[in-house]
């Protein structure tokens, strides 16, 4: 129990964090993001296999083809706005918690 200005008890807020004590706490997000053109990742399969035609979204599959017969794998990311590779990981971005 916390005591109020007025004399009287309240209930403790325990386990209820401000924003702040959030932002504090919280690991920051991800966001995958073309580094060339900022486009941002809506989480389509846009990409495919060369050697299996395998369809996929690379960053499911962390840039690996999902067909366990292929072992296919790309260190650079072609971004299906602006056409232009990336190194894979380039896309990946770390923003800070969210605040809502």
């Amino acid at each position: 129990m916390l005591a109020k200005e007025d004399g009287t008890e309240k209930k403790s807020d325990r386990g209820k964090r401000t924003v702040r004590e959030k932002q504090k706490t919280e690991p920051p997000r991800m966001k995958v993001r073309c580094p060339l053109c900022k486009w941002d990742h809506d989480w389509k399969p846009y990409w495919a296999c060369e050697l299996c035609d395998a369809r996929f979204d690379t960053f499911v599959t962390k840039a690996h083809c999902p067909d366990p017969t292929c072992g296919n794998s790309w260190e650079l990311t072609w971004c299906p706005r602006c056409g232009n590779p990336s190194p894979h990981l380039d896309w990946y971005v770390k923003e800070g918690p969210r605040t809502s």
